[in-house]
């Protein structure tokens, strides 16, 4: 070890020369004490007395190995008076704040509202107390090195802060299951030794962010969506073990934020569906959101993203983003246009004053009217649409050609994906849907469209709750008409048994539009819709014989040109033609096979 003598000798000097004055503050004590204020080792907090003092603890150190001294008894031999003693015990609780000295035990309490740790030391513990020289001071002390407090500095870069955070979360999870607001001097000393640790590490963000002048994005995100600071410690925790590449459970989450087993019972809202972190799209967890990963609670990439500083998340892919690994919504960006829906032309644009009005926002200027307060739809901001004819009609088509016409993303989601044989899994997944559409028109700068296909096998008329299943069905349904009455954006639902609805949904919807069987008229543009010119052959079809001989719909007419095409395609090269007979033998096909279908008309043409 490699002593600087210098300043061991002349804080040994200054106790020999104090105890030849008969431990007096003579002259000659003074200007010791003054040779070590000049050298620069101390800042400018520590005075004369609490030199003295240091002299006293390191002097038995190096003569008697005394370590620890009572507080009161330290101060009595050098003071020899009781009064004076008393009242320097504020000099001992400053020289434990700036790090020179420690403590056996520390007492740390939390502001209750904001869940922030603060080290308080006071005159009563040092009476149950015993001192010591830090270690972090003893090792500068027994080297070359100034001897410095610790001084506040401004975080330069948002990394610097990052880092404090990280070694703050590090330290509260060690701590374990959360014994914060208690009386630590009672504790075990272990203990003690972690809380205090969590304090020192919260106390250095807040006193270096005193002397910051500039905002990181932790800061700005914590005030636009007021999160708290338990709050905080989960994403910054999240995000640490994202960039770690480690998995998070949500207990562990939780135990990390709690105090006590009341606390962690309590503090599992904060991770419900309903919570501020899910509600804004912050925090993603399986158990709201379903995701497929192995870890049960993550942060939002783009959230993660912005903390870090790093470019943000384009608009492009935000979206993708937030739909990462749900099982339930899928993302579509249709290329259908709105001039290839074949529609009676009345439909069409009824469809489209629809569309025009949801643009221009009519409904708030009705609101403002008063004609919507006493209307069935409460809802003044989104537009829900229904869709009801035969299959194959063009139902979802047309909703690929409304996201096209409104340049909006395409959600999906149908039965199949929603319905769960595990109780409690089918509602979970309609509060999915509509808690993620949430979090999307929050987080993105449009709102997509959200298509709910074969609707009628969850929007059905109810009936008699008699089996378990029934009482599924009705809590779904419950789901979805509570989601309809304030769908923000626009909702299309197709359905083939419009009169399977139950009235109370067919209230809801703004728009209710039929989709007829394709007449002749319209069949001959579906056939040239879904027929492409570049297929060898197409000019040699007949394409009005097959439109009035066949009474097909635009889904029929599509799957026969694919299973026709399919088999041209396999011959051998110099017949990869298209032919007429090659339609015709798949229309039949297709009007035989079609399950429940009334359409097998064909013969002559009309």
């Amino acid at each position: 070890m490699v002593i600087n003598t210098s300043l061991s000798e002349q804080l040994i000097q200054i106790v020999q020369t104090f105890k030849e004055s008969d431990k007096k503050l003579t002259r000659t004590v003074r200007e010791k004490i003054r040779t070590v204020q000049k050298g620069r080792y101390f800042d400018s907090k520590i005075q004369q007395k609490d030199i003295l003092i240091i002299a006293s603890m390191w002097y038995g150190m190096a003569t008697a190995k005394c370590i620890k001294y009572d507080p009161v008894d330290l101060l009595n031999q050098i003071l020899d008076d009781p009064i004076k003693a008393l009242k320097d015990l504020d000099r001992l609780i400053k020289l434990i704040k700036i790090g020179v000295l420690d403590s056996r035990l520390k007492r740390v309490s939390a502001n209750v509202k904001n869940k922030e740790i603060r080290i308080s030391i006071d005159k009563e513990l040092l009476f149950e107390t015993e001192i010591y020289i830090s270690k972090g001071f003893l090792r500068k002390l027994v080297t070359n090195q100034e001897i410095q407090s610790e001084e506040t500095r401004p975080y330069r870069t948002n990394k610097n802060f990052i880092n404090d955070w990280f070694a703050y979360v590090v330290a509260v999870r060690d701590l374990s299951v959360s014994r914060f607001i208690v009386n630590y001097s009672q504790t075990d000393e272990s203990t003690s030794n972690e809380l205090y640790s969590v304090a020192q590490k919260w106390q250095r963000i807040e006193e270096n962010l005193s002397k910051t002048q500039k905002r990181f994005p932790l800061m700005e995100i914590s005030d636009e969506y007021n999160l708290d600071h338990n709050e905080q410690i989960i994403i910054m925790y999240l995000l640490k073990q994202e960039i770690d590449n480690s998995d998070c459970e949500e207990s562990e989450l939780i135990e990390i934020i709690s105090k006590d087993r009341y606390d962690l019972h309590k503090n599992r809202t904060y991770l419900l569906p309903n919570a501020n972190l899910i509600i804004n799209g912050i925090v993603e967890t399986k158990n709201t959101l379903g995701f497929r990963s192995k870890a049960d609670v993550r942060l939002c990439s783009d959230i993660a993203r912005r903390l870090l500083n790093e470019a943000p998340v384009g608009e492009e892919n935000k979206l993708e983003e937030i739909l990462r690994g749900n099982p339930i919504i899928s993302c579509l960006h249709p290329k259908q246009q709105i001039d290839d829906l074949i529609l009676d032309e009345n439909l069409k644009q009824t469809l489209l004053k629809g569309l025009g009005q949801y643009r221009s926002n009519v409904s708030k200027t009705l609101d403002e009217w008063g004609l919507l307060e006493t209307s069935s739809i409460k809802n003044s901001h989104g537009l829900l649409i229904l869709l009801y004819g035969q299959p194959g009609t063009g139902k979802t088509f047309c909703a690929g050609a409304i996201a096209n016409y409104l340049k909006k993303p395409l959600l999906t989601t149908d039965i199949s994906k929603i319905l769960s044989a595990w109780v409690g899994e089918s509602e979970k997944n309609v509060r999915n849907i509509f808690l993620t559409y949430d979090r999307i028109i929050k987080r993105t700068h449009s709102a997509p469209i959200l298509l709910l296909n074969e609707a009628d096998q969850f929007l059905s008329k109810r009936g008699e709750t008699t089996r378990s299943t029934d009482r599924m069905y009705n809590q779904m349904q419950n789901l979805f008409l509570e989601a309809f009455e304030e769908f923000p954006g626009i909702l299309i639902c197709t359905t083939n048994l419009r009169d399977n609805f139950d009235p109370a949904f067919s209230r809801r919807f703004h728009l209710k539009l039929q989709f007829p069987f394709p007449k002749i008229n319209e069949r001959i543009k579906l056939w040239q819709l879904h027929i492409p010119k570049s297929v060898p052959g197409v000019d040699e079809i007949d394409i009005n014989h097959l439109a009035s001989r066949y009474e097909l719909s635009g889904g029929q007419i599509s799957v026969v040109i694919k299973n026709a095409a399919t088999e041209a395609a396999g011959r051998k090269s110099h017949e990869k033609i298209l032919k007429q007979e090659d339609l015709e033998k798949f229309c039949l096909l297709e009007l035989n096979s079609s399950f429940g279908s009334a359409q097998k008309r064909y013969g002559f043409a009309i």
